[in-house]
């Protein structure tokens, strides 16, 4: 399953994704993107 996690600056973007990877027992790829 792939979950794609979307939102504005600073809305709790990444603690929502980490707590989603907290919850699974499969095996998780966590990738985060920025602007410079």
């Amino acid at each position: 399953m792939m979950i794609l996690v979307t939102g504005g600056a600073r809305s709790g973007k990444s603690r929502h994704a980490e707590a989603l990877i907290g919850d699974s027992s499969q095996v998780s790829v966590y990738r985060y993107l920025a602007n410079p």
